[in-house]
């Protein structure tokens, strides 16, 4: 911003007579008349095309900046005094507050000093009257208030040296208890501190639901006209990321999957239909469950591979309500026992689809002896076991026909 005031001023015709800013808020004096000040708004405006200014002139004489209110007086000269917005309501902490009263004192303190830095001697004595009848509106004694007022007059800050240095004593603040504490601890080496108790606002959970375009998450979006949806996930509010994809599919941005889906099929996508699927706020958080969701949706425009980060073994877990496990049965012949032995009707049973705790994997009857057989080859052995793989292979195509 520096810079920009440099170049500004720098290159301007006609150059104020002060300029004073504080962050983005700048208090000028034009000395070369009303109808060249446009001018210079205009030159300030055009520097950058992403800096703008508004302009404030006098009004009867008056004119604000941050919280002072400054007056031109007729010859010349300038009364400062405080500025308040018209909204303003004089409503500070209440006197009966459970507070500590260091913190109770430091509201009228407050006041006081802003007031003594900021007017002048001809309306000090003014303001210093609306304090007082601002804080007696609040519950504080009139004594009270004197007493801090003199005192603050009469404060004259002391250098602190390395040697005063103390260490903070943060205390919750209970009205009888806490003022007990406090004094076990000497004032010479700790700088006691006291907070406000919790209190049952805080403990009670808010009961309002948190507005979908205000929260962060995985969302999805939906295409109007077909089943399809895009699954995305952002740390922004979603009405700020709807607004980019419906500006991608306006562009037909070749890298969205959303304008793509346009293009193809000429679909109509309302990107205020946005919906939150689950809140998230970490980004590695927010990548796992995106990729679980794009799994949990087959029919998702996304990219495939933005799944890449789930293991093999989840996507079973995730997919195993969408593929319900056929059973099927397959009976064989003591012809096909690779035993001797005669064995009727031996039944397995396989199960299509993820593997829960209670599905057993299939035993192979291949005992290494019969009862009455004699002991197999190793070759047989291999030629059985050859047999029977083909068998299943077979029943296995006739049951899913």
């Amino acid at each position: 911003m520096e810079e920009f005031e440099q170049n500004a001023l720098n290159t301007a015709t006609l150059k104020p007579k002060c300029w004073f800013r504080y962050v983005d808020d700048t208090f000028v004096i034009w000395p070369h008349g009303s109808h060249t000040l446009d001018e210079f708004l205009q030159h300030l405006n055009n520097i950058h095309p992403n800096i703008k200014f508004t302009m404030e002139t006098e009004n009867n004489n008056e004119l604000s900046f941050l919280d002072t209110l400054i007056r031109k007086r007729a010859n010349g000269k300038f009364n400062f005094a405080l500025y308040r917005k018209p909204t303003h309501s004089n409503r500070y902490l209440n006197a009966s507050s459970h507070h500590h009263p260091s913190q109770l004192n430091a509201v009228i303190k407050s006041l006081t000093i802003r007031s003594l830095r900021l007017t002048d001697d001809d309306s000090r004595k003014e303001e210093l009257a609306n304090i007082k009848m601002a804080l007696q509106q609040n519950g504080y004694s009139s004594n009270k208030i004197n007493k801090i007022i003199k005192d603050c007059n009469n404060f004259t800050k002391k250098p602190t040296t390395e040697t005063e240095l103390k260490k903070p004593l943060i205390l919750p603040y209970i009205k009888g208890v806490t003022d007990i504490i406090a004094k076990k601890f000497p004032n010479d080496k700790f700088r006691k501190i006291f907070k406000p108790f919790i209190t049952i606002q805080q403990l009670l959970r808010n009961a309002k639901d948190h507005i979908p375009g205000e929260s962060q998450g995985i969302y999805e979006i939906p295409c109007s006209e077909c089943c399809r949806s895009y699954i995305g996930q952002t740390n922004r509010r979603l009405n700020i990321r709807a607004q980019e994809h419906n500006l991608a599919i306006k562009q037909f941005n070749t890298s969205s999957s959303l304008a793509c889906h346009r293009m193809d099929t000429g679909h109509q996508i309302n990107t205020s239909n946005i919906k939150l699927l689950a809140t998230a706020y970490t980004l590695n958080e927010r990548i796992i469950r995106e990729a679980i969701e794009i799994e949990k949706r087959p029919l998702a425009l996304n990219k495939r591979d933005d799944t890449s980060r789930i293991s093999p073994i989840w996507k079973i877990i995730i997919n195993k309500q969408d593929t319900p496990p056929q059973r099927i049965t397959t009976n064989i012949n003591s012809n096909d026992h690779p035993t001797t032995s005669s064995v009727q009707n031996i039944q397995t049973s396989t199960f299509k689809g993820p593997m829960t705790r209670k599905t057993k994997a299939t035993r192979l009857p291949f005992p290494k002896e019969s009862k009455k057989g004699r002991r197999l080859q190793k070759s047989e052995v291999q030629s059985k076991l050859t047999e029977f793989v083909e068998a299943m292979k077979t029943s296995s195509t006739a049951s899913q026909s």
